[in-house]
């Protein structure tokens, strides 16, 4: 019975890492029914022996890992929402002829999701094609600011098609202008997002 004992208590200190938080979870309430088991068995039985300060140490592991796997899945179910919301984004940004590129407050840097998009873009229309890049940005800030900055996004564009695309500097076309011609007129996060862009368009050579 000590035997059985020993080999239990080893199970139920090795955890195992699961991808699923169902059966993390029912692991591990079933490994709190056993521990209980013996906790019952051990005030019945002189053939088996649980210290209450083992008790108390390994129930605190239970419960240890089971707040961290609810806070694991918490932090998962967001980073799924929020690449849900980039992948629609993005699908949302492009068509055959037009690709829209976004960034956040402030700032003329690609992220890597929309260096992908413009990759798999350029590619999809094929080598003879001359492009227009006009960038944009939402109504924060003054016009001094908005306008090279709208500028800067584009010229962003273009040297990223030119230097990793490989593709010509004449072909690309690039055009600042500022807060002008925005998409949405709220001021709210949402619609500034929208006006912060690069519009990137075809045109035959």
């Amino acid at each position: 019975m000590k035997h059985f004992l020993t080999i239990g208590l080893f199970i139920l200190c090795s955890i195992p890492v699961f991808s699923q938080k169902d059966s993390a979870m029912a692991e591990l309430t079933k490994m709190r029914q056993t521990l209980n088991q013996y906790k019952a068995a051990s005030a019945e039985s002189p053939y088996v022996s649980l210290k209450k300060t083992t008790y108390d140490s390994l129930l605190l592991l239970l419960n240890k890992q089971q707040e961290q796997l609810s806070e694991s899945q918490t932090q998962i179910e967001l980073i799924r929402k929020r690449l849900a919301s980039l992948n629609t984004g993005l699908s949302e940004a492009a068509s055959k002829d037009h690709l829209s590129v976004y960034f956040e407050s402030g700032s003329k840097n690609l992220t890597k999701a929309f260096e992908m998009k413009i990759g798999e873009w350029v590619k999809a229309n094929g080598p003879d094609v001359s492009y227009t890049a006009d960038g944009f940005a939402d109504a924060e800030g003054t016009k001094e600011i908005n306008e090279p900055l709208s500028k800067s996004r584009a010229l962003e564009v273009k040297k990223y098609m030119v230097e990793t695309l490989k593709l010509k500097a004449d072909q690309i076309v690039i055009n600042g202008f500022g807060s002008e011609h925005r998409l949405c007129k709220s001021s709210d996060a949402s619609c500034n997002r929208q006006n912060r862009r690069v519009e990137i368009k075809t045109a035959k050579r």
